[in-house]
């Protein structure tokens, strides 16, 4: 089991009627649905853009990143802001369950048939049903290179609008 799954607190959250979970101190807040900016050519699973008090920052469709069905967003959709490799990012979810503390005893492994590179990184134990809990890093995999500068080149970003 990787030490970076010892953590106890987790944010419990849903999709398509499963339950997963990020470690706590990696969630910044959760906030609503609010404004997307959709990004030209980007991979289907980056919902886009928004600005998150004064920064733009990517957003990444968790039901989509997973390869499940995509699902209409609503005014209560959640969005939980995480940080990610020192840069903030935004995880839609349909809903937010709450945060639970998973003693590393309850802990498993995920099968030895998950790669390497699915972000899979433990299951845990939550009363009569599992939570899958997820790899940041894996699921942030493929923003390294991501500037918004390069989908909306004639947007002065260095600038202050107001000159």
């Amino acid at each position: 089991m990787p030490e970076s799954v010892a953590q106890d607190k987790y944010v419990v959250f849903q999709l398509q009627q499963a339950s997963f979970g990020l470690p706590l101190e990696c969630v910044s807040e959760v906030l609503r649905m609010l404004e997307i900016t959709a990004l030209p050519e980007a991979p289907v699973w980056l919902a886009g853009v928004f600005n998150f008090r004064g920064q733009i920052i990517p957003l990444i469709d968790l039901r989509l990143r997973l390869g499940l069905a995509a699902l209409p967003y609503e005014l209560n959709t959640p969005i939980m802001v995480v940080l990610s490799a020192g840069r903030l990012v935004g995880l839609i979810a349909d809903c937010i369950e709450d945060v639970f503390d998973f003693p590393p005893a309850s802990l498993a492994p995920p099968d030895a048939l998950a790669s390497l590179a699915h972000p899979v990184q433990a299951l845990a134990s939550l009363a009569d049903r599992l939570v899958i809990l997820l790899d940041l890093a894996l699921l942030t995999t493929g923003l390294e290179d991501l500037d918004v500068k390069n989908f909306f080149p004639e947007v002065p970003f260095d600038s202050d609008p107001r000159d």
